[in-house]
């Protein structure tokens, strides 16, 4: 029998499963078949473990081949079949030694060789199934000297499940404080149902190797490793915690994942969390300014733990429409202590306009370029520009007539304040040089 698993989903469509299973072992050598498992398995990551030093797992088979119409024909090439054939005009019945399925069913009858296409054939007879099942399976043989109950810990690795972090996120811009949801979205699309399973979430690429399908493998010892030959701040619902490189979210009670399906699982809630809303313009942009909010990961702002990569979107309440949407961007994976900014869209009423007035060339490799920066604001209120200018070469700036701050060595960022109404320029002169060899 068996317990409820420990399932651990990653971002990159894997799932590692833990699974306790309980069997009943005679003194002696013992064949046990497991079918509870996804087809789409990794078969070489399959590891069993008996906690009994008297236990050897001896071999371990994957077996694949399910019931299906094509395993039925390839099961019995050469053999004596009956298929049912309407044509159209007729049905009747054919019997013949089967020679080939790939395109048209090719039947050696009494007559001679005959094709018949298979969307023509109504019914097919064989005369067995044998060592086909039902669905994918592990087979071990286990030899012991304790007969008994016995405690086996199953692992494997599983394709076909997923996970992401979607954000809704409610801004109230009076109030500069935002509402942070998160969400994990949870998916999966294997064939089988994990019940009551006790779920951990995986923040983090984890680096994976593709092979060729490994050859099979036996085991003297307690390991036994797959054999394959088929292809491959508020309360939350989740406790977080490092492991290895990555971080994990472990969600605090079980929860069944069906089959085929997705569902969603509260991550993380914190309200009131103090925001800064920005307008910048990039003098690398034509004339659009962008509207951007910004919130520090940290325990004081009512957060403070490892933020996974998602998708956040932003709401915020207008009067007679309710909840609006207003954009939505990336986050990043975010450790606690960093800041989050988001670029939530282009601001309609104030825009920005970069020309270079003149400029000279004092001495070889270096331009002096004098700068003006237009910002209009349609708006009722002053508005503060964020005005980000990318140089190159060795640069100094002069004549500014707004202060700048020094970001990187070809970053800078002045603060411009535009009256309501109103027009603002900045001017600027830079003298960049590059070096001569």
């Amino acid at each position: 029998s068996s317990s409820s698993p420990y399932l651990t989903i990653y971002n990159n469509n894997l799932a590692s499963v833990s699974q306790p299973y309980s069997v009943a072992l005679v003194s002696g050598d013992n064949t046990i078949s497991y079918s509870n498992i996804p087809s789409q398995i990794i078969p070489s990551s399959v590891f069993v473990v008996d906690t009994d030093a008297s236990t050897q797992i001896q071999k371990q088979e994957y077996v694949f081949d399910t019931f299906s119409s094509d395993a039925l024909l390839n099961r019995h090439l050469g053999e004596t079949i009956s298929l049912v054939v309407d044509n159209g005009n007729a049905v009747q019945s054919i019997s013949g030694v089967l020679r080939s399925f790939q395109n048209d069913v090719i039947l050696e009858t009494a007559s001679g060789i005959q094709s018949i296409s298979r969307s023509h054939v109504v019914s097919m007879q064989f005369n067995d199934a044998a060592g086909l099942s039902t669905q994918p399976s592990l087979v071990w043989d286990i030899r012991t000297t304790n007969a008994g109950q016995h405690e086996l810990q199953l692992s494997y690795l599983t394709e076909g499940m997923a996970w992401q972090t979607n954000y809704a996120i409610e801004y109230d811009e009076s109030a500069s404080t935002l509402n942070l949801h998160g969400w994990a979205d949870v998916s999966n699309s294997t064939d089988f149902t994990f019940d009551n399973a006790k779920l951990s979430l995986v923040a983090g690429q984890v680096n994976r190797k593709y092979s060729s399908p490994p050859v099979p493998y036996y085991a003297d010892n307690r390991l036994a490793y797959g054999v394959a030959a088929a292809a491959e701040s508020a309360p939350s619902s989740f406790g977080s915690s490092a492991v290895s490189e990555y971080h994990r979210y472990d969600l605090t009670f079980p929860t069944t994942i069906k089959s085929h399906s997705s569902q969603q699982l509260n991550l993380l809630e914190s309200e009131n969390v103090p925001v800064t809303r920005e307008l910048v313009f990039d003098s690398y942009s034509a004339g659009a300014v962008k509207a951007i909010l910004k919130f520090k990961n940290e325990k004081s702002a009512g957060l403070g733990v490892p933020l996974p990569s998602g998708i956040a979107r932003v709401y915020t309440n207008v009067v007679n429409a309710g909840r609006t949407f207003v954009g939505e961007d990336a986050v990043e994976n975010t450790p606690e202590d960093k800041e989050v900014e988001l670029q939530i869209g282009e601001v309609f009423d104030v825009r920005g306009e970069r020309k270079i007035i003149d400029s000279q060339y004092p001495s070889k490799g270096c331009t002096r370029s004098n700068v003006e920066v237009k910002l209009t604001n349609a708006k009722s209120r002053v508005e503060s520009v964020k005005v980000v200018e990318h140089t190159y070469g060795d640069t100094q700036i002069s004549g500014n007539n707004f202060p700048f701050e020094i970001k990187d060595a070809q970053t800078f960022e002045f603060v411009v304040p535009i009256p309501s109404k109103s027009t603002q320029t900045l001017k600027f002169t830079t003298l960049s040089c590059y070096p001569q060899y």
